[in-house]
């Protein structure tokens, strides 16, 4: 196992018998994070024994990677890390852009004083985490956090699906660029419009700053992957 895939391993206690949801959602980080890269062998044989299973609980994993997208299978090939795409990053764009200002707007009548203070406390440790794997995932708790109480489990499972769905594409950036200007200041003041019981304004400042994160990211897919 690459030292990255076992960092995400530990976070699910993967030092006990590993089943195929545990197993697949360490292999779904381990994508959207970098351990492996778009093309990679997903071994099944080696998988198994990296985490010390048996090859059912890894079958029953790979073969949910291929339903989600993530994976592919090819004949002859076996199951590799599905190649990236102008168009899949371009899909997920529009779904979140759909999908996180509703959560947001229908979880902000419950969200109390000690949320807002949380999700303040997630940016400050962003900040301290700047350019690292750690501060990319802080970043998603905090969206998470203020989506929390929107009361819609399925909207919220497929916020998060998409979220590390399209960290593949931009976790990269995040490690070689790191933050935008101002990216600590404009996640405030969502915090800031959902105090001042502004939930539509807060909702319209999530969808900007997905529009303006595409954008970036577009130009460098624009580049690698011209079609």
């Amino acid at each position: 196992m690459t030292k990255a895939l076992d960092e995400i391993a530990k976070r699910y206690s993967l030092r006990q018998e590993a089943t195929a949801q545990t197993i697949v959602s360490v292999l779904r980080e381990a994508v959207a994070f970098g351990a492996f890269e778009p093309g990679d062998r997903l071994h099944q044989e080696e998988l198994a024994e990296a985490f010390g299973v048996s090859r059912v609980p890894v079958r029953e994993a790979l073969s949910q990677l291929v339903a989600e997208g993530l994976a592919v299978h090819l004949p002859n090939k076996g199951i590799r890390v599905a190649p990236a795409s102008i168009d899949e990053f371009n899909d997920i764009t529009e779904l979140r852009l759909v999908l996180e200002p509703i959560a947001l707007k229908k979880s902000a009548p419950h969200l109390t004083e000690a949320d807002l203070v949380e999700a303040e406390k997630m940016l400050k440790r962003v900040r301290r985490h700047w350019k690292t794997a750690e501060g990319a995932a802080l970043h998603w708790e905090f969206h998470q956090k203020l989506y929390s109480k929107a009361q819609r489990p399925r909207l919220i499972a497929q916020i998060k699906s998409l979220q590390l769905s399209i960290s593949r594409y931009i976790h990269k950036e995040w490690l070689e660029v790191g933050l935008v200007d101002g990216w600590d200041a404009d996640h405030q003041d969502i915090v800031d419009a959902l105090r001042a019981g502004k939930p539509d304004y807060a909702a319209q400042l999530v969808a900007d700053q997905i529009e303006v994160a595409a954008a970036r990211v577009r130009q460098r897919l624009t580049i690698t992957d011209p079609t």
